[in-house]
C-alpha cells in the first residue's frame, strides 16, 4: 500500500514545479491564468467525490486504482501534446477526479484496519505522501528546464505504473478489503 500511495503522490509534486514552461511559456497564458492549471484539478475532484463512496462499495479496490491511474495516465500523456490551453484544462479537470479516486482509495485500505493501531496507519500514510511529494518536487525540479514535456511523461509514467501495480497486487488488496470489511463490522464502523 505504501508503495501505491508513494506513485498516486508523486505526479501531485511535479507539476507546480513546471508550471512556468509548462504552461506559461508553451501557451502564452499570464502566470494569474497558469494557476488556474493548478487548481482545476479541484473541480474534477468534487465532481467525483459524490460518486466515490457508491463505486467504491461496488468495485474491487485493485479495479478503481487501475482504472483510474490509467485515466491519469492518459490524461497526462495527452496533455504533453499541443493540445491548447482549453483542452489542457480539461484534461486536468478529468485528471483530477482520477487522482482523488486513486489516493482516496489507498488511504481507505490503509485506514481501514492495515494495522493493528490507526496512529500508524496514518503515520506511515503521512510519511508516505510526504516523501512522494518532496520527491516530486525534486525530480519535477529536475525535468522542467525548458519544457515541461518531460514532467508530464514522467507524470504518465508513474500513473501508468501505478496502474500495473495495482493490477500486480489486486489478490492482496481484495483480501484487505475483506478484513477491513469484518474489522468496521465487529467494530460498529461503517
Amino acid at each position: 500500500l505504501s508503495s501505491l500511495l508513494f506513485l498516486a503522490t508523486l505526479p501531485d509534486a511535479m507539476m507546480p514545479v513546471a508550471l512556468k514552461s509548462l504552461i506559461m511559456d508553451r501557451y502564452g497564458i499570464s502566470a494569474g491564468g497558469a494557476h488556474w492549471f493548478m487548481a482545476v484539478n479541484l473541480i474534477g475532484a468534487v465532481l467525483v467525490l459524490p460518486l466515490l463512496a457508491r463505486v467504491w462499495t461496488r468495485t474491487a479496490p485493485w479495479s478503481l486504482i487501475a482504472v483510474a491511474a490509467g485515466i491519469d495516465a492518459a490524461c497526462m500523456a495527452t496533455m504533453a501534446w499541443p493540445v491548447g490551453w482549453p483542452a489542457t484544462l480539461v484534461l486536468r479537470v478529468i485528471e483530477g477526479g482520477a487522482d482523488l479516486v486513486t489516493i482516496s482509495t489507498v488511504l481507505g485500505l490503509m485506514g481501514g484496519g492495515a494495522f493493528s493501531r490507526s496512529g500508524r496507519r496514518f503515520g506511515l500514510a503521512g510519511t508516505v505522501m510526504m516523501l512522494g511529494l518532496s520527491l516530486g518536487f525534486f525530480g519535477g525540479g529536475q525535468l522542467a528546464g525548458e519544457s515541461g514535456i518531460p514532467v508530464l511523461v514522467a507524470s504518465a509514467g508513474s500513473c501508468l505504473l501505478l496502474a500495473v501495480a495495482a493490477w500486480v497486487v489486486r489478490r492482496p488488496l481484495a483480501d484487505l478489503r475483506t478484513r477491513t470489511a469484518r474489522i468496521a463490522a465487529a467494530t460498529g464502523r461503517s
